[in-house]
């Protein structure tokens, strides 16, 4: 079990309301570390890679993140189970928001989108 930490992707579009994260290689039974992300009204989460087992996307209220709950797309279905590449919108406003590997998971690449029109 390894941790990991989300780099920031560079755009020409950085800090003008749009951000992106990745968390590269997550395998099995990773601790990925969260990205706070409450200001941000859009959220779209990519995962693909080797998966192998299955992929979730997490997200806390809570600043401390002692607490996470899975976090649903736009047509309400968990973000869970996820076997294959996908991408979804996610729902609900989180705080701090990861991935999360279950067992047999290889490698797998995730990406966090952030939008705002602030």
């Amino acid at each position: 079990m390894a941790t990991v930490t989300p780099t920031e992707v560079l755009t020409p579009l950085d800090k003008r309301g749009l951000r992106i994260f990745k968390w590269a290689a997550i395998a099995a039974s990773d601790d990925c570390l969260p990205v706070i992300c409450g200001q941000y009204s859009d959220k779209t989460v990519y995962m693909y890679g080797t998966f192998g087992g299955n992929m979730s996307f997490e997200g806390s209220p809570d600043p401390a993140g002692t607490t996470y709950v899975v976090l649903t797309d736009a047509q309400g279905n968990a973000i869970s189970g996820k076997s294959a590449a996908f991408v979804e919108q996610i729902l609900e406003g989180a705080y701090k928001v990861r991935p999360v590997a279950a067992a047999g998971v290889g490698a797998v690449d995730a990406f966090l989108i952030l939008g705002s029109t602030r």
